[in-house]
């Protein structure tokens, strides 16, 4: 017994579901955007700590660092909660777990969110330690100008406050990737993407956001 072909849908009925579709795909797309809004309104307040280090260690004769900064947990713990209210109260929900291309999808927005804190965290780190090397190539011009007829010769200081400030970059950073690694949801490929971020060199020296 062969199957009959089932009756095409009324064109006006196709039309309609075609719109439906359309108008709940740009709901949820408005809605994504507004999370993600919000959401890095509230990292990038955070990450702008970074640049109160310089202030923390110039002239203040502070030990050499050894621990990440007080404000690296405050950035860490968005991710983490974040990630942790996605996966223990969304989805594992009895309607989620029946969807398996929500999860997907909620996977998709926080890999964009992680990668925007990365990014964000990135930047202020990088404006920070140019701007740590500009100050001290003018203070080493400026001690090779003040040798006498260029015989005596500017002589090392041993570490310095720009040391410092470079070594709690160094801290801090691998504390942050350290947190990258532990995130549910993040896939591997996202975990990659954020750590491309800080491969440029594994010298602390000369990179002090290196990935060890």
């Amino acid at each position: 017994m062969q199957n009959q072909d089932t009756d095409p849908l009324p064109e006006w009925l196709t039309q309609c579901i075609e719109d439906s579709a359309e108008r709940i795909r740009k709901s949820l797309t408005a809605v994504k955007a507004s999370i993600f809004r919000a959401f890095e309104e509230n990292v990038q307040a955070l990450t702008k700590s970074v640049q109160e280090l310089p202030r923390y260690y110039r002239r203040t004769n502070r030990e050499w660092p050894s621990t990440p900064s007080a404000f690296m947990p405050r950035i860490t713990r968005q991710l983490t909660d974040l990630a942790h209210i996605l996966q223990d109260d969304i989805l594992t929900k009895p309607q989620a777990e029946a969807l398996p291309a929500l999860r997907a999808h909620v996977a998709e927005l926080f890999g964009q969110m992680v990668l925007q804190t990365t990014n964000m965290y990135f930047t202020q780190t990088s404006e920070l330690v140019e701007s740590v090397r500009k100050v001290e190539d003018s203070l080493r011009r400026l001690r090779v100008a003040r040798a006498v007829g260029g015989a005596q010769q500017a002589g090392g200081v041993g570490k310095t406050d720009d040391d410092k400030i470079r070594h709690q970059v160094y801290l801090d950073t691998q504390e942050y990737i350290a947190q990258l690694k532990t995130l549910p949801l993040l896939s591997e490929a996202a975990l990659k993407s954020n750590l491309d971020y800080f491969a440029i060199s594994e010298n602390p020296e000369t990179n002090p956001m290196a990935v060890s």
